[in-house]
């Protein structure tokens, strides 16, 4: 496969180019700067995505087989307090990049959030349930998945969980920012405190990575969840950790 990427500096898009290396596939970041973030937007161009169309992105994708879009904005803090950055980033850029698609001929795959389906139940969730996000995060997940599926009938969307891996250097590696707090902690004298109600699923990012291609060269399309085996709470994951 030939696929263009979103988010490839990030936990989930820098496994996804050593995924795509392993499988073969040719993989092409695309940077925000060519998505005309950060300028201003003109009339007639999505809001807040800066000052380009969804034709213009289309000449842009042409040739690549798929779309990953892997990109977002996961301060689940910070969308609660700026709800239209939160948007912006994670619904209307989505939209954007799937009605490009469409006009390219390119199939998309989104990847989303198994915190959309709520904090309901223990046990483990299908796609079939329905969705029932508590948090401006995970609404403005669900209206970009909404996007991607309406744009056309072969796109993709994979629910994932807690995400963890990558260089330990990295800003958004779970295992190792927990570390660093803990030791930190310890030498204040203190404890490090976690959420013991939240539950999820914690995910290497190199097997999402991989498992996210391997759909796509299958080509099923709809919604899928893709996540490791098991559960914890927050506290427990933090405690393992």
């Amino acid at each position: 496969m030939k696929l263009l990427l979103t988010g490839a500096g990030g936990l989930l898009g820098s496994a996804v180019i050593g995924a795509a290396a392993a499988r073969g596939d040719t993989c092409q970041a695309l940077a925000r700067p060519a998505l005309g973030a950060g300028s201003a937007p003109d009339p007639g161009h999505a809001p807040g995505c800066g000052a380009i169309t969804a034709a213009q992105l289309a000449e842009r994708l042409r040739g690549y087989d798929l779309l990953l879009h892997a990109a977002a904005n996961t301060n689940v803090e910070q969308c609660e307090t700026d709800p239209d950055a939160c948007y912006r980033d994670n619904f209307l850029l989505t939209e954007l990049l799937a009605q490009a698609a469409a006009i390219a001929g390119v199939r998309m795959l989104f990847v989303s959030s198994t915190g959309l389906y709520g904090t309901g139940s223990d046990a483990p969730y299908h796609e079939y349930d329905a969705a029932a996000p508590t948090t401006h995060h995970h609404r403005s997940k669900l209206l970009g998945e909404q996007a991607v599926l309406a744009g056309a009938r072969d796109n993709l969307v994979v629910r994932t969980g807690w995400l963890f891996g990558g260089a330990a250097s990295a800003a958004k590696n779970f295992v190792a920012r927990r570390i660093d707090e803990a030791r930190k902690a310890a030498a204040e004298g203190r404890h490090i405190e976690s959420n013991a109600e939240q539950r999820g699923v914690p995910c290497w990012n190199r097997d999402v990575a991989m498992r996210m291609l391997d759909l796509a060269a299958a080509g099923v399309t709809g919604v899928v969840n893709c996540v490791n085996s098991g559960n914890a709470s927050r506290y427990e994951y933090v405690r393992a950790v």
